[in-house]
């Protein structure tokens, strides 16, 4: 995503000069263990907010619950979900880095 701004500047040609910003994409990492009753509101939030340049990476920490089932449902390109044996939140975490977006 990106935002143009149109500014009142006229270019050497007298043209309207165009700035064009680049959003940086902002890495959002949510550990998810057994919260089948959250996890969707969780994901709804995270998207909902004004600043749409992100990535949602949920890292399934081998819940035993409908976890998985419900955020493989999830069609949003911007969410991203990783399966792994449980270990905790750190271990979520480490299970990221150092480069979550050259993950799978």
């Amino acid at each position: 995503m990106q935002l143009s701004l149109l500014l009142d500047i006229k270019s050497d040609e007298g043209e309207a000069v165009i700035l064009t910003i680049q959003q940086p994409l902002i890495s959002v990492i949510v550990p998810a263990y057994n919260v089948q009753d959250t996890i969707e509101i969780t994901i709804d939030q995270l998207l909902n907010q004004t600043y749409k340049n992100i990535e949602i990476i949920i890292i399934n920490d081998g819940s035993k619950d409908n976890t998985e089932l419900l955020v493989k449902g999830i069609s949003d390109p911007r969410v991203r979900v990783f399966n792994k044996t449980n270990g905790g939140v750190s271990s979520c975490l480490l299970y990221t880095s150092p480069s979550p977006r050259d993950r799978g």
